[in-house]
């Protein structure tokens, strides 16, 4: 396939990724809590990011794909671990998963497996944190 060709179906060398995301939280949060939670994320870990998102969710869940706000471009794995460490470091957010590297104009996004991290909040501490490794905080203590 010609260069030309392979930059207007954006394959090859112009191959464009971007990842899934999702969160949860509370579903006792109030209207104004989940708005300010959702806005929060907009601005501070998409827009300040110069990435776009595209999804949404309802009472208590939010998902959606996550690519670069520009025209033609991928997002990094730094882009990743920014939005991933906005998830750990926001007391709202329950649980989270980042997806790897996928295909934004081609890839089945849809057929990700997603894994969900869930954050312990650690009872002697007034933040919450990732145990990737116990299946509780109490294990720490013994």
């Amino acid at each position: 396939m010609k260069k030309r060709l392979r930059k207007k179906k954006r394959v090859g060398e112009f191959q464009e990724f971007g990842f899934r995301i999702g969160f949860r939280f509370s579903d006792e949060l109030s209207r104004v809590d989940r708005n300010d939670l959702i806005d929060r994320f907009i601005e501070k870990a998409i827009e300040d990011n110069g990435l776009q998102f595209g999804g949404g969710g309802g009472k208590s869940e939010w998902d959606g794909f996550v690519a670069l706000d520009k025209p033609r471009g991928s997002v990094s794995d730094h882009h990743r671990e920014t939005v991933e460490q906005w998830f750990v470091q926001d007391d709202q957010i329950l649980e989270y998963y980042v997806s790897p590297m996928i295909d934004a104009w081609y890839g089945e996004s849809d057929k990700v497996e997603n894994q969900w991290e869930k954050k312990q909040i650690n009872a002697d501490a007034d933040f919450g944190y990732i145990d990737r490794n116990k299946d509780s905080i109490n294990d720490d203590l013994k």
